[in-house]
């Protein structure tokens, strides 16, 4: 069906594309005439990359930029050697404990990224030769490793598909024959950006533990903390890193880096060369509020601002926030009629959605539609899955607006998914509509249901008895699922073949069932592109 759909909707539209479109950002062709011209005229691609409005991001990392935190980052030049920046430096690594769950480990702040931190732990505490054991399981985890070796260390490497993460019971089996203790760290990466994997880092250190085994515990957490539950001091976590890029809601630029008092102990003896990313150059500047070489000042006005975010919302709630808005994303790939590259709901990250597209289709094309069209950058598919998911869907870090967000996320990207072909069966007659209910996630048909108004590509769904007579727990679950993601992405299960308003004035459903207002305001009814 999926293969039919595609001949007959796509391939002929694709062939407008290599044809030339009289889009905003699809223009058409140049035409050469050898007789009026001296030169060829240059052939532009398909896709100009430059369309009109404002882009919405909508990746993994980097992420949106809080406004609060963008003010924040406005300053003007300032001298780190003033008095002034003592105090207000140790109040920033201070502040970062928060997000490790940490009250006993040493912060560090470099000016970097997450692949600076990755070096930091490593170099600070192995020496050359050392024998380390890591997980395999995207790309990330692969880098980590080849970072590893490139620095001289001895790694084994325990390969996962991609879809599962770090097996705690191979991790304790392995353990428990090093009876010689050659294996002196065990590298995890909490949250493997390129599958949507989360392993259990507790059940980790519970395996160490139950191996009895030494080994530090060296965990990659740059798409995890500040958005999942992380714990620190109770797992045991020897060092912990991550990025400004991700759930702290800043710009690339600053590389965070957590040591316990074990990993402190291990850097005396450690062995690996290591420059910029010493420990040993911050631990004499930093007790005085001092920095061995020059801040990025307008970064840590943003950091402490975020932070600050944080500590309001409470990290508990951060954290269910992030799973009431996976489980969203989740029924909406649900709705759509397509499958995630995690199968095991064990692995399912709370960060971010990968999403599987039909044999057959091209998930790049997707991506290069959703942002020619509608200015929608959608995370590709990396290494050996790229082009097989259909994007990786964040679920929005503190930087991102609470409502319609998800309602955008997934509608134009489903725009772009149909015109490249993958669209639901579902989704081929134009005007039947799909709803989900909060409670069960189930479909249900409604273009027929009495009392539906139908008006072009828009549906206006008066709420059903059983709503208006479902206690308030119920109707706030329904608004949730609304806002968050179930019900606007199953609205674009609707539609024929368009998506859920909102992303470059694209055409489909929009959910305005009174039953989802609250003081009057419909929680999705901005969606638009020009009202988020």
């Amino acid at each position: 069906m999926l293969r039919e759909v595609s001949q007959k909707r796509v391939l002929p539209f694709l062939g407008q594309l290599s044809r030339g479109l009289s889009a905003s950002a699809l223009p058409e062709q140049v035409q050469y005439d050898a007789q009026t011209s001296s030169s060829p005229s240059p052939q532009p691609a398909p896709f100009s990359y430059v369309p009109p409005g404002r882009n919405h991001l909508f990746v993994p990392g980097p992420v949106n930029i809080h406004e609060r935190v963008l003010r924040a980052m406005h300053v003007p030049g300032q001298n780190h050697r003033d008095p002034w920046f003592a105090q207000f430096f140790k109040d920033c690594l201070e502040d970062t404990k928060l997000i490790y769950g940490t009250k006993t480990a040493t912060p560090f702040i470099f000016s970097g990224t997450g692949t600076g931190g990755w070096e930091a732990a490593l170099t600070n505490t192995l020496s050359p030769g050392d024998k380390v054991l890591c997980f395999r399981y995207g790309l990330f985890s692969h880098l980590w490793i080849d970072m590893m070796q490139r620095l001289g260390l001895d790694v084994q490497v325990v390969d996962r598909p991609w879809g599962e993460g770090a097996d705690e019971g191979i991790l304790e089996d392995i353990l428990r024959k090093d009876t010689e203790r050659k294996i002196k760290a065990v590298c995890v990466v909490h949250n493997e950006t390129t599958t949507g994997v989360t392993s259990d880092i507790g059940g980790c250190r519970k395996a160490m533990d139950a191996a009895g085994h030494p080994a530090l515990l060296l965990v990659d957490g740059v798409s995890s903390i500040g958005a999942l539950d992380f714990r620190m001091d109770e797992w045991r976590v020897d060092v912990a890193v991550t990025g400004s890029q991700k759930a702290l809601s800043l710009p690339t630029g600053l590389a965070f880096v957590a040591a316990s008092p074990k990993a402190l102990e291990a850097m005396k003896s450690a062995k690996l060369k290591r420059v910029y990313y010493d420990f040993a150059d911050q631990l004499r500047t930093n007790p005085s509020g001092n920095v061995p070489y020059t801040p990025s000042l307008a970064m840590l006005y943003g950091m402490r601002e975020s932070i600050k975010m944080l500590r309001e919302e409470g990290m508990e709630n951060v954290a269910a926030r992030h799973h009431r808005l996976g489980e969203g994303a989740r029924r909406a790939v649900e709705g759509w009629g397509l499958k995630l590259l995690c199968k095991n709901p064990r692995w399912r990250s709370d960060s971010l959605t990968v999403v599987e597209v039909p044999e057959g289709i091209d998930s790049n094309k997707i991506v290069k539609m959703a942002y020619a069209k509608y200015d929608l950058s959608l995370g590709i598919g990396l290494a050996q899955i790229n082009g097989k998911v259909r994007h990786r869907l964040p679920h929005r870090p503190p930087g991102q607006h609470e409502r319609a967000d998800a309602g955008e996320r997934t509608g134009g990207g489903g725009d772009g998914h149909d015109r490249c072909g993958a669209a639901h069966p579902s989704r081929q007659r134009r005007g039947q509509g799909h709803r989900v209910l909060a409670e069960d996630g189930r479909r249900h048909q409604d273009a027929r249901e009495p009392g539906a108004v139908m008006s072009g590509t828009m549906a206006r769904t008066p709420p059903s008895a059983s709503l208006r007579n479902s206690p308030p727990w119920q109707r706030e679950a329904l608004v949730l699922a609304v806002r968050e993601g179930a019900a606007a992405a199953a609205c674009g299960g609707g539609g024929g073949g368009h998506s859920v308003r909102g992303c470059g004035g694209a055409a489909g459903l929009r959910f305005l069932g009174r039953g989802a207002q609250r003081g009057g305001r419909n929680p999705i009814n901005a969606v638009g592109g020009d009202k988020r």
